[in-house]
């Protein structure tokens, strides 16, 4: 499975920098992993914010990786997903409540004081979202990678394909390629490190298969539940969001 078709995409409009838009720390991962830590701030510098308590890491991966290897990539996080069940329509999240989120958390104007009083305020929401304090058994609406978070696409697509079994085996590729670029400089490392990833380790660790691998469609070819009404990271989070964690 070749991600190079989504990468440009998914440098601008998947990944963002918690230190960029919004305030989040990676918490505890699940089944013998862990998820980076990350410092945000509404994107003004502030502190640690509540974050996600996983899924982190399965496990690191096995695989090797060639010459020419990025300085930001980290093979030591290449593990896949905890298992979890892709799900839509959970109902635990209103689009006000997205919204809410959003600016609590992960736009400009969020800060820990908003982004806490809005996860204790609104747990079961929060936990959808991917920033609830127990590890997920359903996909979250986030996910985190070092010192990005990023929108779980491949869970959308899963349900909206009608493939939710395809969801792990997508899902566990997607997320070790960002997780050994999550300390990658979004702009000038991040491409190079995203397709070093995925046609070293993560691709060796983690296969898809073809009918599968229609969950990483190119630009254009999106199921349209999982496009964001505009362009960039936060339309394409609140489309996921509310398709995920809204009314079925």
């Amino acid at each position: 499975m070749n991600l190079k078709l989504v990468s440009a995409l998914s440098i601008v409009g998947l990944l963002v920098a918690c230190g960029d838009s919004g305030s989040s720390s990676g918490g505890s991962g699940g089944s013998g992993g862990e998820s980076t830590s990350t410092t945000g701030g509404g994107g003004q510098g502030g502190g640690v914010g509540p974050g996600p308590a996983g899924p982190g890491p399965a496990g690191p991966g096995t695989g090797g990786s060639g010459g020419g290897e990025p300085a930001c990539f980290d093979d030591s996080v290449a593990g896949g997903l905890v298992p979890l069940t892709a799900m839509a329509g959970q109902n635990l999240c209103t689009p006000a409540l997205v919204d809410e989120f959003v600016a609590a958390c992960l736009a400009d104007t969020g800060t820990e004081a908003t982004c806490t009083a809005f996860t204790d305020g609104n747990p079961e929401c929060s936990q959808c979202l991917g920033f609830g304090d127990t590890a997920p058994t359903i996909h979250p609406a986030l996910l985190p990678a070092g010192m990005y978070v990023f929108v779980n696409t491949i869970a959308c697509e899963a349900v909206a394909q009608n493939k939710a079994a395809c969801a792990q085996e997508a899902a566990d590729l997607q997320f070790c390629v960002f997780s050994t670029c999550g300390e990658c400089e979004q702009m000038t490392e991040l491409p190079e490190c995203l397709g070093f990833s995925e046609q070293g380790i993560c691709g060796e660790n983690f296969t898809v298969t073809e009918d599968c691998g229609t969950l990483f469609p190119a630009e254009g070819m999106e199921s349209p539940e999982c496009v964001g009404a505009n362009p960039g990271f936060e339309p394409l989070f609140v489309a996921v969001a509310n398709f995920l964690c809204g009314a079925p």
